[in-house]
Order: structure tokens, then C-alpha cells, then sequence
């Protein structure tokens, strides 16, 4: 698709280089040269970048990136993430990116805070290399997007619709429209015309008015890498260190670095010229130009609706030129779930990337390696380019010929191997008819048709994960496939047994692995690691599903009853013992338990508890490993009927910490869900100040203008009187007070939010200073409260402001208005916990204060998420086999 009246670069691939096994690709800017892409002939994996007679980058054996004159980059895998470690001829350093519970939760030194729908909600200071401090940034949402940005440029507010579309943004008093047609697309300028841009929509080269190279890009997939000031030959002049959205994180030269801390939109990179932008977009008139639609960063919000939405006005769904084929009426992939047309990432551009502007994809940790550039290439780039515009083009959406199926939009969904870690996603389309069928991967791709799939899924070998040996090889085998069916196997022919009929058993053989005796001295050999494999396929069963087996043979016949029993089934070894302490949690209840023994049965753990689980409705619960007891408090009941006041506890507290709660003669186990702070202020804020507030410690500037008092309303004489809405802190002979001007009267006369008290009204001097933002430490989502107290969510727990020795003033600010107070006493509490599941603490039992006794550590994620309960009822006589 062209996006330029200028001509786009071209490709030109070549097949062969001096480096072995490898090929080039050259990429021709018309008129000023051409760069030269080196990569490995099976995978696509980039080794070098060359331009004229400079070889800008080279990767050698370790995986080490060489950027010519630069810079060496090296990143790592770990538990917690990816590190890069970058060395330059002015110094070396570290770049961390963190995972925790699969989202990414740092950015080289800024800890990325979420609510509960998964949108970014802060990005601030935090690691071991943290951001500088002034770096804040906190979001209220609306429909479709920020609705409220507070951040080292200001605060901000952005007017939405009902449908999302930004309207206006606000800042500093002043209102600026943002004008969209009858299609909600935003009329404002498109990228320079005289700009070089393919058909992906990547930036090449920036041009200079006479015509002259002056900015040219190193992509790699849809990585913009580097960048060289002037046409290919020219010396490099920047390397772009990204985070995993492709985002510049730091900006590194010859001379030095600049670090660009990660906010949510990208917003920081706006004043960086010659820096691409969130996702590796083109930066230009303040906007992010993605190859489908454009990106503010300032609203957080694209300026144009989702063309790809699966609706019936769908590109996708136009038929091809010639009218050979009608337009396609079935599913079309498309954003999960938006909250509105215009919504970047569901909120979360940190944790999921869009480098087309399409369709948004969550960040994958096993990518975070060398090789996560081609993964990006692959799903992005081939399939999401290449792949489906040449299937809309030139193929129907229906296979046809030799049962090949060119349907883009066939897939078999994500598969995933449990004993190496590895996954994939079969694609369709186009690229099928190219290869006539072969089956061919880019690294978790793999571009097959369904049918070959089809085939390969049939359950046919039974892989051990460690040895197996039947005592006897004429035994009967059970066999217990994950959700389907049991199934019983034969190894030689038992016709005229009496015990078994041998109609229902499949015959199976053995090999692979060493063959090793099956008898001291014997020719005969047996495979102990080998897999077994099935005389036919079992059709009901597809893909690689836990299949635990069992030696069977024939006893003498017993007969007995089971008595009720209530058990928890692991769908594998548990790894638990005797004695060992668990948390079991159906997602209502919650209950800690010691383990009375673990049944080993068919490769699977049947765990029976101290604790009776019956009151447990689910029929899937978790189970986690506790390690406790850590700590152990003893604390009043909280203000609220769920919830326990920790003031001035020594103990850090979290949300999701494990508490074990005493209360008179009954315990029960809780989670915590929150903590809030409460702060005592001089007067309450307005009932009809809404949330969500912004809550900070105000920064009083050191300016001191002097005033004086005209009735009740504050006069300012010659000097230009504060706005209507402004904040500031009012003095005079040692009595302060944080007030807000509500009107303006006559030419220099301002009324204020409060009467002036006569300590201040009466005294020979009285003093003006504004008061700005300064530090956030909280919101509160809902409105002020009738009491003078601000309850809110803090930032840091155990941080509330304390205002007994020197009394500070607090800024509240929602959508376009702010309001202050001062506080001169402790907080009324800086640790209150909700608990869950819900609970009634009675302060007025005859234990007035509940105990934490104790709060125990637990493993990081449950051990098994998907046990059951299982109850084994009486039974009739059985036979028994062992």
C-alpha cells in the first residue's frame, strides 16, 4: 500500500555472500544508494548491516551486536525477564526489563503500576537504576483512553465523547479542540511527502529541501534500530536501545547517551528529533504514523477508528479486483474486546505492541532473546504484510486445488510443549500456494495447511518422560489421555483369557532409545526410554495431551466398599509430602491446610488434607505451597466491617499478601485486596468534587507576593491577580491557609473558597504564594468526602504524609479543577487492608482487637492450578487388579 507520493525504497534479494550459509537483502533508496541486510539462510537471524564501504553493525558467534563506532549491546534471558548490557567508549551499563505474573512491570528504571482491567495507570521511578525522579506519570481512563495525564509536563485533560474520541485537551487554563470528521478520523496533517516509506509503512530516509538524505533508518523487521545522518556510506550516528514494544528507551551516539524513560504513550519522545516514535512509528507534527493509522501520544488515542475491527466495512472483506470472488462473510481477526474504536493496546502499550496500527499482541518473555526481533518479523511483518494483503489479492478465501487451503485467515491456534517450553502457531494464506503445500517455519510460525495438521495430530506414540520398564510385557497397559476416555493396550495376543475381552484392546510395539537385556545374557532386547507406539491412531485424541499409564495384570477377585471420601487430583506429581502446609483457593473460599498424604496413582498425585475442603463449590481449584509463618501483628479492626487498621506497624504489608486471622475463638484464612491511606485535613473537600482525584504533596513556589484584604475578598493591587480556579497559600503573622479563587471582582479583587480568619486578616502583612502539583502519592476514585479527611490509594504503602511536625499542604486535583489543604497532624492510618473473601471484624466481641497471627509466605504462582475435587462414593464388590 503506498503512503508517500515519493518513490518507496526498493528490495532486491541476493543468494549468496562471504559470510556461509547466509544471504543478502539490499534495500535501494532511489537515487542515494542502498543498505545490505545479511542474514542466516535457515532462520532469517540478522549477522550484518552495510551501507557504501562502512559496515555499520556485525553480530558475532556469542550473539554480541558490534554497532560501528557506537556501541556493544548484549542481552540475556533470566527468570525475572531480559537484561541488556551496553558498553561505550564514555561508559557501560545495564537495561532491565521485568516480568511479573506475565506482564512486563519495569522499563529500564520505571515500574509500570496497572488497575484492574490491565491499563497502565503510573509509570514511575523504581529498580535498581531508576528513573530520574521528576519522572511521574499517573492516568485516569475513560471510555477510550486517558481522560486525565499528570505528568513532568503538567497536568492534563482530555475531553472524550460518548464513543472515546478525544475532543479537546486542557492544560494550563487553556482548551484546544481536536477536530474529527463524520468518521471519527481526525483532520490533521499526514507524514511528509518527500519522506522515503515502503509498502510497510517503515520510514527509510528523511529528506532535507533540496533534496539531500538527511536522517536514514536501520529497521530490522519492525525494529528500528539505528540511525545514519545522511545517505548509505555515511558514519552511524545513533543507536536506538528499545524496549521489547520496539520503543526507544535510550538514544546512544559517539559522544554519549540520552535516556528517554518509558511513559505509557511515547509521549517523552516527542521532543527528540531524529528518534522514532512508541512502537518505531514516524514522528511528525506531534504525532505517531504507524503503517495504518495515526497515534497521539498527548491523548493517548489514535486519530483514526480501528479499520480492521472484523466489521462489515473490513478492507479485508472487499473481493479481489478481477470479481473472481465474492466478499468474504466469515470471522476476521481483529482487537479482542476494545473499549472503543480509537484505544491504543487495551490500555496497555507498555505490555502489548502495535507496530501497524491494526491489531495490538501481548509481549511473549521466551522472545526477549536475539532472537525476538524475527518473531516480531514473522507475526507482524510476513504474515501481517506479506501474507494476508497477497491472500486478499490474489487468492479466494476458500482452498481450492490439490486440497490446499489458501484461506488467511485458517489457523490452529497457539500450541504449547509443557516438557520443553516451545510453542507455535500454524498460519494459511498465500504463502501456502507459493510453497505448494511444504510446510515451512519462521520461528514460532509454521505455514502448513490445516490438512497436514489434521494428520499429524492423531494420537499415535505414548513419550515417556522418564524410563519405563513393565515387569511383564504381557501385561495389560492403562492408559488415561487428559479428558478423553481410558484406554487399555495389548502387547501380544490374549485371546481365550477369561479376564479380558480382546475385542477392546489396541496392540501396540516399542522402540527407540538404547535396547538393553531383557534378561542377564538374553538376546532378546527391551526399551526402557523408548516411546510406544499405537498399531492404529487414537482419532479422538489431537495434539500433546499428559497421558498417565499403568501396569495392569489379573489377581484374585476382592470384594469391599469405598467409604466417602473427599480428595484434591494434581493432574501430575504434586512434589507435596506429609505435613507440608497449603493454601487452597476455589476463587471464593480460601483454606490453609497441613497435608496428611500424597497417593501417588498413574502418574498423577491424589493429596488428602487435614482440612475438609466440602464447603469448596468449584469444581477446579488452585493449590500453593505456604511457607509461613513470617510475621505475626496484633491490630484493631478496621472502620470498615472488612478490613484491619495496621497503624504504625513495622511490617511490610502488600496486596495479596496470606493472613491467618484470629479472631476470638475463630480463625479463618484472607487475602489481602488494597491498602489505603487516611490523612486528617484542615476542612473537608466539596461533596461535588468528583473522582477519580489526583492526591499530591503541593509545591509551594518561593515567590511571596504581598496582598491585602477589601471586605472578605483578598485584593492584589498592582500586581497581576491569580486566575479563576488557581490554587495558592495565604500567611500572615505565622497562620497559614490553602485556599482556592473562586471569582474575580472588579479590576484587582479576587474571592476566595473560605472566609480569611481574623489571624490572618488582621495582621499588618499578608502573603500570596501559588502553589503547583509537586509529588504525587495517590488517587481517590471517588468524590471528596463530607469529613475533613482525604481516604485514598496510595502510591507507597506505609507513606502517608505527617503533618504533627511541620504541617505540609496537600493538592487535589480532578478533570480540570484543584483544590488544597493543609495538615498539622499524623495520618489516622497509612497501612488499612481490605481482606478477602469478605469478613465481619465485631470490634465489640469479646476480643476488641483482632490479631494477624500469622502472615505466611507463599510460592510465587500456585504449584497446580487445575486440581479437582474428587469424592469417591460407596461402591459395590469390584475386581482387582494391581
Amino acid at each position: 500500500m503506498g503512503m508517500t507520493q515519493t518513490p518507496g525504497p526498493t528490495v532486491e534479494d541476493q543468494v549468496a555472500d562471504p559470510i556461509p550459509d547466509s544471504t543478502v537483502t539490499r534495500v535501494v533508496i532511489p537515487g542515494h544508494g542502498a543498505l545490505e541486510f545479511v542474514r542466516t539462510r535457515t532462520d532469517g537471524v540478522l549477522l550484518e548491516v552495510r551501507g557504501g564501504s562502512m559496515t555499520y553493525l556485525r553480530v558475532d558467534a556469542a550473539g554480541r551486536w558490534h554497532w560501528s563506532g557506537i556501541c556493544v549491546t548484549t542481552e540475556h534471558k533470566h527468570d525475572w525477564g531480559m537484561s541488556r548490557q551496553v558498553s561505550t567508549p564514555h561508559g557501560q551499563w545495564v537495561e532491565g526489563f521485568r516480568w511479573n505474573d506475565g506482564q512486563l512491570c519495569e522499563v529500564d528504571g520505571v515500574l509500570i503500576r496497572r488497575d484492574n482491567e490491565g491499563r497502565v495507570t503510573a509509570c514511575v521511578p523504581g529498580g535498581e537504576d531508576p528513573a530520574p525522579s521528576t519522572h511521574r506519570w499517573i492516568y485516569s481512563y475513560g471510555i477510550g483512553g486517558p481522560t486525565h495525564i499528570s505528568g513532568p509536563p503538567g497536568q492534563r485533560h482530555i475531553a472524550e465523547d460518548g464513543n472515546g474520541i478525544a475532543l479537546s485537551i486542557s492544560e494550563e487554563g487553556d482548551v484546544r479542540p481536536l477536530r474529527h470528521d463524520q468518521d471519527g478520523v481526525r483532520t490533521s496533517p499526514g507524514r511528509p511527502l518527500d519522506d522515503h516509506v515502503d509498502d510497510a509503512g517503515r520510514l527509510w530516509a528523511e529528506m532535507n529541501a533540496n533534496g539531500t538524505v538527511r536522517y536514514l533508518y536501520i529497521w530490522d523487521g519492525t525494529r528500528c534500530l539505528a540511525r545514519i545522518d545522511g545517505p548509505p556510506g555515511s558514519p552511524l550516528a545513533a543507536v536506538f536501545s528499545l524496549d521489547p514494544s520496539a520503543t526507544p528507551v535510550r538514544v546512544i551516539s559517539a559522544t554519549g547517551s540520552v535516556r528517554i524513560p518509558r511513559d505509557a504513550y511515547g509521549e517523552a519522545l516527542l521532543e527528540h528529533r531524529g528518534v522514532p516514535g512508541i512502537f518505531g512509528g514516524q514522528l511528525s507534527g506531534g504525532l505517531v504514523h504507524l503503517p495504518l493509522r495515526r497515534l497521539d501520544p498527548r491523548t493517548g488515542r489514535f486519530c483514526e477508528p480501528d479499520p480492521m475491527d472484523g466489521g462489515d466495512s473490513d478492507p479485508r472483506r472487499a473481493a479481489d479486483p478481477g470479481h473472481r470472488f465474492r466478499n468474504y462473510e466469515g470471522a476476521l481477526p481483529a482487537e479482542p474486546k476494545p473499549c472503543s474504536t480509537h484505544e491504543v493496546c487495551r490500555g496497555d502499550p507498555i505490555g502489548r505492541a502495535d507496530p501497524t496500527g491494526g491489531v495490538s499482541a501481548g509481549l511473549i518473555i521466551s522472545d526477549l532473546t536475539w532472537s525476538f526481533q524475527n518473531n516480531i518479523l514473522s507475526f507482524f511483518g510476513i504474515d501481517w504484510w506479506f501474507n494476508l494483503f497477497a491472500s486478499l489479492i490474489v487468492a479466494p478465501f476458500k482452498g481450492i486445488g490439490d486440497g490446499i487451503d489458501y484461506d488467511f485467515f485458517s489457523s490452529t491456534g497457539l500450541t504449547a510443549s509443557d516438557r520443553h517450553g516451545g510453542f507455535g502457531v500454524r498460519r494459511g494464506g498465500i504463502i501456502n500456494a507459493i510453497t505448494g503445500g511444504r510446510a515451512f517455519t519462521t520461528q514460532h510460525i509454521v505455514w502448513s495447511p490445516d490438512r497436514q495438521y489434521a494428520e499429524l495430530e492423531h494420537g499415535e506414540v505414548l513419550s515417556f518422560a522418564s524410563p519405563f520398564q513393565p515387569t511383564h510385557y504381557g501385561t495389560i497397559l492403562s492408559t488415561d489421555p487428559e479428558d478423553h476416555p481410558r484406554g487399555l493396550l495389548e502387547c501380544m495376543n490374549l485371546n481365550n483369557r477369561d479376564w479380558v475381552d480382546p475385542a477392546s484392546l489396541d496392540g501396540w510395539s516399542r522402540h527407540g532409545g538404547l535396547g538393553r537385556a531383557a534378561a542377564p545374557g538374553a538376546i532378546t532386547p527391551v526399551f526402557p526410554d523408548g516411546g510406544i507406539h499405537l498399531d492404529s491412531p487414537r482419532e479422538d485424541t489431537r495434539g500433546e495431551l499428559s497421558c498417565p499409564v499403568d501396569e495392569l495384570h489379573a489377581t484374585a477377585v476382592a470384594a469391599g466398599d469405598l467409604e466417602d471420601r473427599t480428595l484434591l487430583t494434581a493432574p501430575g506429581v504434586s512434589g507435596l509430602a506429609a505435613d507440608d502446609l497449603v493454601l487452597a483457593d476455589d476463587g471464593t473460599t480460601l483454606a490453609i491446610s497441613r497435608v496428611i498424604a500424597v497417593l501417588p496413582t498413574g502418574g498423577r498425585d491424589r493429596i488428602q488434607l487435614e482440612e475438609d475442603l466440602g464447603s469448596m463449590t468449584a469444581s477446579s481449584l488452585s493449590l500453593t505451597e505456604v511457607t509461613g509463618p513470617v510475621t505475626s501483628d496484633s491490630h484493631g479492626a478496621g472502620p470498615n466491617t472488612s478490613s484491619i487498621d495496621m497503624s504504625g506497624t513495622a511490617t511490610t504489608y502488600a496486596a495479596n499478601d496470606l493472613l491467618h486471622l484470629a479472631i476470638g475463638s475463630n480463625t479463618t484464612t484472607a487475602r489481602v485486596q488494597g491498602l489505603e491511606a487516611r490523612v486528617p485535613i484542615d476542612r473537608a473537600l466539596p461533596m461535588d468534587f468528583g473522582g477519580p482525584i489526583a492526591v499530591s504533596i503541593a509545591s509551594v513556589s518561593p515567590v511571596i507576593t504581598a496582598v491585602t484584604m477589601s471586605g472578605s475578598n483578598l485584593e492584589f493591587g498592582t500586581t497581576s491577580r491569580p486566575g479563576q480556579g488557581a490554587v495558592g497559600l495565604l500567611s500572615g503573622d505565622g497562620t497559614t491557609l490553602a485556599v482556592r479563587v473562586e471569582t474575580h471582582v472588579g479590576t484587582n479583587e479576587v474571592t476566595l473558597d473560605v472566609a480569611v480568619p481574623a489571624a490572618i486578616s488582621g495582621a499588618s502583612s499578608i502573603n500570596w504564594q501559588s502553589i503547583g502539583t509537586g509529588t504525587a502519592i495517590g488517587t481517590r476514585a471517588e468524590a471528596g468526602e463530607a469529613d475533613p479527611f482525604i481516604t485514598y490509594a496510595p502510591l507507597v504503602a506505609g507513606a502517608a504524609p505527617d503533618g504533627s511536625g511541620t504541617p505540609l499542604v496537600l493538592r487535589f486535583d480532578s478533570a480540570m479543577t484543584a483544590h488544597v489543604r493543609t495538615t498539622n497532624s499524623a495520618p489516622v492510618h497509612d497501612l488499612l487492608f481490605w481482606i478477602a473473601p469478605s469478613l465481619v471484624l465485631d470490634p465489640s466481641s469479646s476480643n476488641a482487637s483482632p490479631w494477624v497471627g500469622p502472615r505466611c509466605a507463599r510460592s510465587p504462582a500456585p504449584m497446580w492450578s487445575a486440581l479437582w475435587l474428587t469424592t469417591l462414593p460407596a461402591s459395590p464388590p469390584f475386581r482387582q487388579y494391581s
